[in-house]
């Protein structure tokens, strides 16, 4: 996607949803009217001092999108 200057996220995307700690249920995809998409966002499940958190990572809006609130 265009929202970052190359491919390290689209990768780390790719990863993360071949990992167990994904949760597909909480990750989204945005799309326009067209059916484009827009943005992405990804949570995996993670461990944190003997607890249980949530990363939200990557997040990515297109550019022509993005600053609109």
């Amino acid at each position: 996607m265009a929202a970052f200057p190359g491919p390290d996220e689209a990768d780390l995307v790719d990863a993360l949803r071949r990992d167990p700690a994904w949760l597909p249920g909480l990750s989204v995809v945005a799309i326009d009217e067209a059916g484009l998409v827009i943005g992405h966002a990804l949570l995996t499940r993670l461990r944190v001092g003997g607890g249980k958190g949530l990363a939200l990572a990557p997040v990515a809006v297109a550019p022509e999108w993005q600053r609109r609130g």
